[in-house]
C-alpha cells in the first residue's frame, strides 16, 4: 500500500470511499494545490511581510 507500517495516516472520504494516504503524501497534494493559486513572483513570506509593514505604517 506504500504507507508507513505504524505511521501516521489521513483519511478521506471521497464519493463513499474511505481514502489512506500518509501524512508526506497529503502535505504534497496540499502543496500542490496551493502552487496552483500562488503568484510565481512572490513568495507568502515576503507578502505576509509587506502587508504587515503597510498596516503598521497605517497604524
Amino acid at each position: 500500500m506504500g504507507l508507513p507500517q505504524g505511521g501516521p495516516v489521513i483519511a478521506r472520504l471521497i464519493d463513499g470511499a474511505v481514502i489512506l494516504e500518509s501524512v508526506d503524501l497529503a502535505v504534497r497534494r496540499a502543496q500542490a494545490l496551493v502552487r496552483q493559486y500562488a503568484t510565481v513572483a512572490d513568495s507568502v513570506a515576503d507578502e505576509l511581510i509587506r502587508d504587515r509593514r503597510a498596516a503598521a505604517d497605517h497604524e
